[in-house]
């Protein structure tokens, strides 16, 4: 499953509460990690053409996650959770899949 739909799946029922789990904060991590691998394999073409998101930001918190765990914000997690990955969802329903 693309890390989209299954991120579509999983913000609907994150909270904050539920970022105290280990299971859950791991499974969010992984996803975001996914998205920014993605992000960084991505063509110097598609970023410019798509130049609006945040694609280095993707990458850069993917190696965030990978090098300094430790210092991890997990509400900025929550926050990113909450508020890009709908925005990122909705890009590529509405650029890629034609508004699926």
């Amino acid at each position: 499953m693309p890390p989209s739909r299954s991120s579509d799946s999983w913000i609907k029922w994150i909270s904050s509460d539920s970022l105290a789990d280990a299971k859950t904060q791991s499974a969010i991590l992984h996803q975001f990690l996914l998205i920014g691998e993605i992000a960084k394999r991505l063509s110097d073409d598609f970023k410019s053409t798509y130049a609006s998101m945040p694609w280095s930001a993707m990458a850069r918190m993917r190696d965030k996650l990978i090098h300094h765990y430790r210092g991890v914000d997990l509400r900025e997690i929550f926050k990113a959770a909450d508020v890009e990955i709908p925005r990122l969802i909705a890009f590529l329903r509405r650029q890629l899949l034609g508004g699926e």
